[in-house]
């Protein structure tokens, strides 16, 4: 079966026609109607997402039937694939998950293996490594929020404490110091967190931030005693730097596991 370019297809605005010969082979061969009718499904979904680039709908479509593509392991498949990869809409239009159209379809290449995965340039394969779908987004997502939020909390407190200085006592300043290092470790992390580019976070700050953080929950349980109220108002504090830093170990986690 012969694939013209898609750039054709989506400046004449139609849909690629088989001749009668191949319509016969089609009728005859189950398995080529298919690869035919996902690759027309394809070709559809990606006139329409010419049309409208923004659409996460039509983008979210157009990557499952993509990735459904794997399951042909033929050479039309390929070409499609490949000039598939090099349309710059691609790039552009992402999924719910914020997957790439372009990355879904060097996948799909990918996975088809021998001989056709040989074709990849190592830019095609570092691109793909950097939008894995699912790859610690969640976590990433979650840990950034928490991160701000802590931010939000407790540098409003530091800034407050510092300012009345002068009138505080001892025990003023020691609240003080905790939340001016909650606030500079919620800073850090919310910083370390790439959410474009899930990635491109460091993982090793990442885990060292996220270990750092959870002697903070600790720390003000055992700043209770001395402290009375004051260690309660930390505690209370402590907690989204508690729960950022477990949500970042578990981000970190899943992008090692992403690297092997």
């Amino acid at each position: 079966m012969r694939v013209r370019p898609l750039t054709d297809e989506l400046a004449a605005g139609r849909l690629e026609r088989v001749t009668q010969e191949q319509q016969r082979v089609v009728q005859a061969d189950p398995v080529f109607d298919s690869v035919d009718e996902e690759l027309s499904r394809v070709r559809a979904l990606l006139v329409r997402l010419e049309e409208a680039p923004r659409s996460v709908e039509l983008a979210t479509s157009l990557n499952r039937s993509i990735t459904g593509l794997a399951r042909h392991s033929t050479r039309a498949v390929f070409e499609f694939l490949r000039e598939l990869a090099g349309l710059p809409v691609l790039e552009r239009a992402r999924d719910q998950n914020d997957w790439p159209c372009r990355a879904a379809a060097l996948s799909t290449w990918l996975e088809l293996g021998y001989p056709y995965a040989l074709e990849l340039t190592p830019e095609d394969l570092q691109y793909v490594r950097e939008h894995t779908p699912g790859g610690g987004t969640a976590w990433l997502n979650v840990t950034w929020v928490l991160a701000v939020f802590s931010a939000l909390l407790n540098v409003p407190a530091t800034l407050f404490v510092l300012a009345s200085l002068l009138s505080l006592d001892l025990r003023d300043l020691l609240f003080a110091l905790p939340t001016a290092l909650m606030s500079v470790h919620a800073i850090a992390l919310a910083a370390t967190v790439q959410l474009k580019r899930p990635r491109a976070t460091n993982v090793t700050w990442l885990q060292r931030l996220g270990a750092i953080g959870l002697l903070g929950p600790v720390a003000a349980v055992l700043s209770m005693i001395p402290l009375g109220v004051g260690g309660a108002c930390l505690l209370v504090g402590c907690l989204p730097m508690g729960l950022a830093s477990i949500s970042a170990l578990a981000a970190a986690s899943t992008l090692k596991k992403l690297d092997r």
